[in-house]
């Protein structure tokens, strides 16, 4: 495995000073705009994001989801910079000491994975092996985990023991869907690029929450592994179809959600739902000039949740005193606490609850099956006040850097190590609103479920010569390297 990131990015975001100047002239239109500094800082962070993470080995996944994290962060100062208008939010509660506490957790964290990444890189690396699954078979086990990831959820929840071991092996999915991606991609195949996505979108619809966004983050990812290893005008267009796709999905599913979500049934099949959704989309399409601009404002103040963390930050330790490390110890006490072996384990509580207690509001809760989130960054300012609130982000910056290289290292095969990569940190650190014990508990269980059903996997697999393919040159020798794809 090389030890050095990929050239490409490292010329383009450190030795290129015309990139650097228009990232320093980008941060001062947009601060100058919003009238914040604020804004300044924040593409600040955002460029440290790109600069420092598209250079290491493996998938760009982490620049993508930390600027996710970034998106949910800051989104509404952009907002009023490029539209000129306030969100509502703006003039209800102190926006500003909210975002600064994430902008500044972003740092933290990811100080805390260039450590723990440089910790795990002590570990001798494997010997890599170029051989990939060969493509018949990975159509037929993409199609199974396609078909197949319904009945897992169905069965994890009809094992309350192995729940979420099993819901955790879902992620094979994504693993699946980032090599056909791959291939598709480096193959110059974009027609299929396009119905293998049109695919999952219409897929993603037919759930209860936005399940069309991990497979369209997952082709960001990989479009940009292939403008990394050998940039193109297609390649680029590839990664910008992708993001507008994305953008433009979820201001329809924001458009459509309320409606479609009022007569959803888990019983009802997908074909029903999809057929609901499909007239729900149509109708929202033919007001589109209407409806866009609102509802692109909704998106936006939907993933800019400021409101109930600003209550918490002004009402924590004035009205409600600091929980001294109570809610950090909840989330890691339920962690090593397996269902499967304390049975009696009671279930988390609603994250509403909180929202009351510490914004002091009375928001939908577990009388009605709702769950307002409240974000494990605010459970450590609620924990340990400042500056302390930043040890336990940081800490888990260092144990999710040390997992990344820990499986860079030990994964032997070059696409089954970008794909797992990929897509265990996308569903781990792409979720900036949720409470610690949903953090740690799904990130944990992830890197030693699927990471490990990966290191068997791959053994088992070489152990077959019939299954795999090995292209002839060997990747990662070079920056301009073969880009062979098995898909005949």
């Amino acid at each position: 495995m090389p030890t050095e990131g990929n050239p490409h990015w490292r010329s383009l975001f450190s030795g290129r000073a015309a990139w650097n100047l228009g990232w320093a002239a980008s941060g001062l239109l947009l601060g100058f705009l919003a009238g914040d500094w604020l804004a300044s800082f924040g593409v600040l962070v955002l460029w440290g994001i790109w600069r420092y993470f598209s250079t290491w080995p493996g998938p760009p996944v982490l620049p993508v989801v930390l600027s996710l994290q970034w998106a949910q962060v800051a989104s509404g100062l952009y907002f009023l910079a490029l539209t000129g208008t306030p969100l509502a939010v703006m003039k209800e509660c102190d926006y500003r000491s909210v975002t600064l506490l994430g902008l500044v957790y972003l740092v933290a964290l990811a100080v805390g994975l260039l450590c723990g990444r440089r910790a795990g890189s002590r570990l001798r690396a494997r010997r890599a092996r170029p051989e990939r699954l060969r493509w018949k078979y990975l159509v037929a086990v993409y199609g199974a985990s396609f078909v197949g990831k319904d009945l897992l959820g169905r069965l994890a929840w009809s094992i309350p023991g192995l729940t979420q071991p099993l819901l955790a092996l879902q992620t094979f999915h994504l693993v699946f869907l980032y090599m056909v991606f791959r291939r598709l991609l480096f193959g110059r195949r974009w027609g299929w690029v396009g119905v293998v996505a049109a695919l999952e979108i219409a897929s993603g619809f037919t759930g209860f929450f936005s399940e069309y966004r991990a497979p369209l983050q997952v082709l960001l990812v990989v479009a940009l592994e292939g403008i990394a290893a050998r940039p193109s005008l297609r390649r680029y267009a590839a990664f910008g179809c992708g993001a507008a796709t994305l953008v433009f999905a979820s201001v329809l599913w924001t458009g459509i959600k309320d409606p479609y979500r009022a007569r959803f049934r888990s019983d009802e099949p997908r074909t029903a739902r999809l057929a609901r959704g499909a007239d729900l989309a149509l109708d929202w399409l033919a007001h589109t000039d209407q409806r866009f601009v609102p509802t692109f404002e909704r998106l936006v103040n939907r993933v800019w949740d400021v409101r109930y963390h600003a209550l918490a930050f002004e009402r924590v330790p004035k009205v409600v005193p600091h929980e001294n490390g109570r809610l950090l110890w909840d989330g890691v006490r339920h962690v090593l606490m397996p269902r499967l072996l304390f049975p009696e384990k009671e279930p988390l509580p609603s994250d509403s609850l909180k929202v009351r207690k510490y914004s002091g509001v009375w928001v939908a809760g577990p009388e009605s099956g709702t769950s307002v989130g409240f974000s494990y960054v605010l459970e450590s300012y609620v924990d340990f006040g400042l500056p302390w609130m930043y040890l336990p982000l940081f800490a888990y910056g260092i144990l999710g850097g040390a997992a990344f290289a820990f499986l860079a290292r030990r994964l032997r095969g070059f696409e089954l190590r970008q794909a797992v990569l990929c897509a265990l940190f996308m569903t781990t650190l792409d979720r900036y609103e949720i409470p610690w014990s949903k953090v740690l508990g799904g990130a944990l269980t992830r890197w030693v479920v699927v990471g490990g059903a990966a290191l068997v996997l791959e053994g088992l697999l070489l152990a077959y010569p019939f299954l795999w393919w090995r292209p002839r040159r060997r990747e990662g020798s070079s920056q301009r390297r073969s880009h062979a794809v098995d898909t005949a």
